[in-house]
């Protein structure tokens, strides 16, 4: 192991967890930076005691020791020793999987709009009901929040801004089947150019309105007020104003604004705000 005092900056996030045809349990998840290995855990109980099962260099383990019809959840912890034999660790959110003959749903897709998620996949062959499951990053639990029938679901109970992570699981009857891969998804709200202002030498200052979850926001100019381009990214909830400089004095420019957030390297952007019309100096 390379030692030094540089602490691991990101959490691993499991991306999929499989059944294989020999039944056996695989389980990918992200590559946290720095990270020289990673502990994957194993519990019957979504808040038990995580037994680790083994340690792996690369960002996939299957697991060939699970038996059917048992629900298991793991959680994958990233590790990169430090000096004075110290470590850092980051632990993974934990995620469900079942060694079923019930098949998982496929192609769950989680999608923003009227201010609600909605979720919708592909039904597998004889499988009319599921349990939508549910965390987000304040309380990382993987939790039911609904039995649904047929292959759509409306999660209208959600706060702007709040990345939400869903899985889906197959029913029948009582019997519990395999789950779906994990999607994210979170809303924004479309921000609003509170302040603009034309000052000399072709300079022109935006500020956006702060939007709650945002990690930035994404400044677009027009000369028509129908074509817009995007003209600064800025990289940081607190980054919401900038200081445009155009080509033409006395000329108006039309603006407008959108905030974006990062969800698991995945780049989510709010609609446009209103149009401010602005004439340069």
């Amino acid at each position: 192991m390379s030692i030094d005092n540089k602490k691991l900056k990101v959490c691993p996030q499991i991306t999929d967890t499989s059944v294989t045809d020999k039944g056996e349990i695989r389980i990918q998840w992200t590559q946290v930076p720095d990270a020289e290995k990673y502990a994957v855990s194993r519990s019957e109980r979504v808040d038990g005691d995580y037994e680790r099962l083994a340690w792996a260099k690369k960002t996939d383990y299957t697991d060939k020791t699970a038996q059917e019809n048992v629900t298991y959840w793991y959680r994958i912890i990233a590790v990169k020793a430090l000096e004075n034999k110290k470590t850092s660790k980051k632990k993974s959110p934990v995620a469900a999987q079942v060694v079923s003959s019930i098949p998982a749903p496929q192609s769950l897709k989680a999608e923003a709009a009227g201010g609600k998620i909605r979720l919708k996949w592909k039904a597998p062959d004889d499988v009319t009901a599921f349990t939508v499951y549910r965390r987000n990053d304040n309380f990382d639990q993987l939790l039911p929040v609904c039995r649904a029938e047929g292959n759509r679901f409306t999660d209208g109970n959600i706060a702007q801004g709040q990345i939400y992570h869903y899985s889906v699981q197959s029913l029948c009857g009582e019997k519990q089947g395999n789950f779906s891969q994990e999607v994210s998804c979170v809303i924004l709200d479309s921000g609003e150019i509170i302040s603009y202002k034309a000052r000399l030498f072709k300079r022109i200052d935006l500020q956006a309105r702060i939007v709650a979850g945002a990690d930035g926001y994404i400044f677009e100019r027009s000369e028509d007020g129908e074509s817009f381009e995007e003209i600064a990214r800025t990289q940081s909830d607190l980054s919401f104003r900038f200081t445009d400089t155009v080509k033409k004095a006395f000329s108006v420019y039309y603006y407008r604004v959108r905030a974006y957030k990062n969800v698991c390297g995945s780049i989510y952007i709010s609609s446009p705000s209103e149009t401010v019309r602005v004439k340069s100096k």
